[in-house]
């Protein structure tokens, strides 16, 4: 997935490394984290873990694929 950092000035080249800024990185791992609490949190009251898993699974697919969540 390529970086969402958008340039702050057109004097900055652009990055050849292809590599994502870290607050990307950083963005991404607490989204990540929220998910798995969130996961776990609705797992034990009112799904089963199965069910939890596979809504997980599902949104996680879709950050993938879009960038973005359901």
């Amino acid at each position: 997935m390529a970086s969402r950092a958008e340039p702050t000035s057109g004097a900055e080249p652009p990055d050849a490394g292809g590599r994502r800024d870290w607050r990307d990185v950083a963005r991404d791992a607490a989204d990540l984290a929220l998910l798995g609490i969130l996961l776990t949190l609705a797992a034990v009251p009112l799904l089963t873990a199965a069910a939890a898993a596979g809504t997980a699974s599902a949104a996680v697919h879709d950050w993938t694929r879009t960038g973005s969540w359901p």
